[in-house]
């Protein structure tokens, strides 16, 4: 995997939960091999992880979110990624709990956006709002600023530039999110004219 989170079980007993912030990293290439399941994000166990600006393309899982087990589950937030050309874009295991994903853009390419495993995610804390899926839009991504998207509205969808072009459908179709405060390349977003995406 390209990251792998693990906690010191000892730290579960004491109630310590480990923060990490992963921003502006590429990671491709993961691919089925001699592990099952190899992805590019794999975060699991009692940790409260953000992942910004994060690109993941090219692998067998993109982002490999996992819940509570023995050592307790992952709290993420993704805000401003990307995830194309991966085989499964989000595998979501054991209920994952408080899984926050914004602003995100993801074009599975005929692979599977969502595999389900060990009971999924626990959609009462499951909050997916202003992202593009290209051609189809997985059942879980059912707020309305969650959009179907096409190539009409990037600049470059074959050579995977993601950026929307400036008649975009998804330009000022969001809705507002606090924490969400820039866009990819670092730019304000501002109340009221939030892109999809």
């Amino acid at each position: 995997n390209g990251v792998d989170t693990k906690i010191n079980p000892d730290s579960v007993s004491q109630g310590y939960r480990p923060k990490i912030v992963i921003r502006n990293v590429v990671s491709y290439g993961f691919v089925e091999g001699y592990i099952n399941n190899r992805s590019a994000m794999n975060i699991k166990e009692n940790i409260d992880c953000t992942l910004e600006n994060v690109v993941v393309f090219n692998n067998e899982i993109g982002y490999r979110l996992r819940g509570p087990g023995s050592r307790g589950g992952a709290k993420v937030t993704m805000i401003n990624c990307v995830g194309f050309n991966n085989d499964k874009t989000f595998r979501l295991e054991d209920g994952i709990e408080n899984l926050s994903i914004y602003n995100s853009t993801f074009n599975n390419n005929g692979g599977d956006y969502i595999q389900n495993a060990g009971g999924g995610p626990d959609n009462s804390t499951l909050d997916m709002r202003n992202c593009l899926f290209v051609d189809e839009k997985p059942s879980i991504a059912d707020h309305s600023s969650n959009l179907v998207a096409n190539a009409s509205y990037f600049v470059d969808i074959a050579n995977h530039d993601y950026h929307l072009v400036s008649n975009s459908p998804a330009i000022n179709a969001g809705v507002d999110i606090a924490i969400v405060t820039t866009d990819f390349e670092g730019n304000p977003r501002f109340a009221g004219s939030y892109d999809a995406g």
